[in-house]
């Protein structure tokens, strides 16, 4: 995702994911079993490994519905404890619910450049979002900075950070203001810096697909989680 100020630059949005098999038993056999994608009109672009997945019937499945036949082999215990990519997907172009707002705002004085920002998860995100970071590099010649909250300066690569251990979906935007020493620089053409954000949810997917095991599948637990890629305003 690229921001340009508040608004999302059109066409630059696109989530990728990936659903993958960890084996935790029965290792010295073979097991063949049918999962579907449900809830998954968010999605294109579904590609399953040839090695282990094909798609499956349609019969007996709810229309809209990705259904693929998984066939594992033996595996020795060593290489069984490796995830196996059983399928990758894309998100809908048309489709963009940004999981992390950031809305910057600069402003340039004598000797200092002012970095304002407010912060917000997406409110519909189950659980919020978690480990965000929000990192700002600066030019060489910012020496020093004060923030509110503090953050974390790093003098060697002129970067800043802020970190958030969690941000609860739906609440008011977190307000970050930070001061950056500049110097032997003056006022006029200064102009302000590109963010990157980070940040990662573990109880809920992006795109709301939803995996669901065949019956009589031997498959304990399903786990969803999204994470950021390239995320810069």
């Amino acid at each position: 995702a690229i921001f340009d100020g508040d608004l999302l630059r059109p066409g630059s949005f696109r989530a990728n994911g990936e659903l993958r098999l960890v084996q935790l038993a029965g290792h010295g056999r073979g097991h063949s079993f049918t999962v579907g994608l449900e809830s998954a009109s968010h999605i294109r672009d579904v590609l399953p490994n040839r090695q282990l997945a094909r798609a499956a019937d349609a019969n007996g499945h709810d229309q809209g519905t990705h259904a693929f036949d998984v066939r594992i082999p033996s595996r020795s215990p060593p290489e069984a404890s490796k995830p196996l990519a059983l399928l990758r997907y894309a998100s809908a172009r048309e489709y963009a619910p940004i999981p992390l707002r950031v809305i910057p705002r600069w402003s340039f004085a004598e000797g200092v450049d002012r970095l304002e920002l407010r912060v917000a998860a997406h409110p519909k995100i189950k659980g919020g979002l978690s480990d965000v970071r929000i990192v700002v590099a600066m030019s060489q010649e910012v020496s020093a900075c004060k923030a509110e909250p503090a953050g974390a300066w790093d003098a060697a690569t002129h970067t800043f950070t802020w970190k958030v251990e969690r941000l609860p979906a739906g609440a008011a935007p977190l307000a970050f203001k930070v001061d950056f020493k500049v110097e032997g620089v003056p006022k006029a053409g200064r102009a302000g810096r590109p963010l990157t954000a980070h940040f990662h949810c573990d109880l809920c997917n992006f795109t709301g697909v939803q995996a669901k095991p065949g019956q009589h599948a031997q498959v304990g637990k399903i786990l969803s989680r999204f994470v950021s890629g390239k995320y810069v305003v």
